[in-house]
């Protein structure tokens, strides 16, 4: 059974935790996803083939999602990582939305560096 973008299982279930809105779900599930990506692609969610249109649409809502003023009531360790993920977003973003870093990144990557 997958999970979608909003919290939910491919059968229309909640996968949300007691007490714990689909925001937070979504926000969790992403920062998870920015922390464990291997390549600025993966960080926003994208395909290499991805057009700059869509790294500024991906990047404006990771950080509505994940900025770390919007995790204040969390614990300080969920704090921390949702620091450590917006700034791979930051970099993913900075990186891909310029032509001259992005091919040189894209050269990076494919030559396994």
């Amino acid at each position: 059974m997958s999970k979608t973008s909003a919290g939910f299982s491919s059968s229309g279930a909640a996968s949300n935790a007691p007490g714990q809105s689909s925001k937070e779900t979504e926000r969790k599930n992403l920062i998870q996803q920015v922390l464990s990506a291997k390549t600025h692609y993966e960080v926003l969610g994208l395909p290499q083939t991805a057009e700059e249109k869509d790294v500024r649409s991906s990047y404006k809502r990771f950080v509505l999602l994940i900025h770390p003023d919007k995790v204040c009531q969390s614990a300080e360790i969920e704090k921390q990582r949702a620091e450590q993920a917006f700034r791979a977003v930051q970099v993913a973003y900075e990186t891909l939305s310029d032509e001259r870093l992005r091919r040189t990144y894209d050269a990076q990557v494919r030559s396994g560096g």
